[in-house]
């Protein structure tokens, strides 16, 4: 473990910028609250498992392992100048409503502010709040508390995603290093979370076609299969690519079809697998095929182009009804949406891509 930092966040500049997840808030703890806090028995990492790659179930993109002597740490060796980099914790069930937060920032990189969002596999990546301090950077103990953290059901597992930002005005780079991380009032989720795809893209590449797929969670996953079809219903796979702690991956078909579907199989390390949406690409243009059906009793996901500021996406029943509106996330190409309060039936999916152009489907309830 590493102890060489003895100041924390509890500095009068501090300040919590909150953002609504179903009332959950985010904030700093004084050194006084943080000592009266029993860290006895929490979940957490001090990395110090003799391994030269573990990350003790954290993931993040240019995250490594440090061994120096007797300390033990996870760290971005050469972190750039005005850059945001992400810390994906292990999977977790709560106890309680409110847990409370330990770690150890350090490095040569001054971190101007971090973000923690909570992320679970029906809402993705959602933020909860920042915490800043100003010019004068924040390192050292961080200790905070998150409060209101109800999920339904209650066995819902989630990961916290720390986004730091180091400081535009330091020249050149330095380290950013993360360690001594404890949780409370959790449970370690033996079970992880699914992998989600954040989006997937396709475009000419010389006189192939290039597949590139983003990964907001990846977990257990031993990689992924690239997949084709030359009508979207039965598919070939045409190559692999094995999981590393990249959140970005990209494959080129270099004999592509005419009118090529494409989609991505995750495949975890127990063979258990995922799909991505579908993808086209005919004639140079790509696209996302629309596609609606029910994930679960109660959750319909809808597959469509690409949300753009304009974008709508409607539910309606049979008789004309209007049931659901909603605006999807900009650049999303998948939307969750939540049927638990509407009936068995029939149902009109209507998705309006923001210049000029819609498509509706039909989807039963059972």
């Amino acid at each position: 473990m590493r102890r060489i930092f003895t100041y924390s966040l509890a500095l009068a500049c501090s300040f919590v910028t909150v953002k609504s997840y179903s009332q959950v808030s985010l904030a700093p703890l004084s050194n006084t609250a943080c000592n009266s806090i029993n860290f006895n028995g929490a979940e957490g990492a001090n990395f110090n498992d003799g391994s030269t790659t573990s990350l003790s179930g954290f993931s993040g993109t240019g995250w490594t392992k440090v061994i120096q002597g007797s300390q033990q740490y996870i760290s971005i060796p050469s972190a750039a100048e005005n850059t945001s980099y992400h810390l994906t914790t292990p999977t977790y069930t709560t106890l309680a409503p409110t847990v409370n937060l330990r770690f150890t920032i350090g490095g040569s990189s001054k971190v101007t502010s971090y973000t923690v969002n909570v992320q679970t596999s029906a809402n993705g990546i959602v933020p909860i709040g920042t915490v800043s301090s100003g010019s004068q950077g924040v390192s050292g103990v961080q200790c905070l508390q998150v409060n209101n953290l109800f999920f339904n059901p209650s066995s819902t597992p989630f990961r916290f995603v720390i986004v730091f930002t180091t400081d535009p005005g330091t020249s050149g780079r330095g380290s950013l290093t993360f360690d001594d991380f404890q949780i409370t009032r959790v449970i370690a989720n033996a079970t992880p979370l699914p992998v989600h795809f954040a989006r997937v893209d396709v475009k000419a590449v010389n006189a192939g076609v290039g597949l590139t797929w983003n990964i907001d969670m990846q977990e257990n996953v031993k990689g992924y299969e690239i997949q084709r079809s030359g009508d979207g219903r039965g598919f070939t796979t045409i190559g692999f690519v094995e999981a590393s702690l990249s959140s970005s991956y990209s494959y080129v078909d270099n004999k592509p079809l005419a009118t090529g579907f494409y989609r991505i199989k995750s495949v975890d390390n127990d063979g258990k697998y995922m799909y991505s949406i579908v993808v086209v690409f005919k004639g140079g243009q790509f696209a996302v095929p629309m596609k609606a059906y029910m994930s679960s009793k109660n959750t319909m996901t809808v597959q469509h182009n690409e949300a753009v500021n304009g974008s709508l996406l409607s539910i309606s029943s049979a008789d004309g009804r209007l049931v659901k509106s909603m605006v999807p996330n900009s650049g999303s190409q998948q939307t969750l949406v939540d049927l638990s309060t509407a009936k068995p039936g029939l149902y009109l999916v209507r998705f309006e891509n923001g210049t000029g152009g819609a498509e509706t489907l039909k989807v039963i309830k059972q």
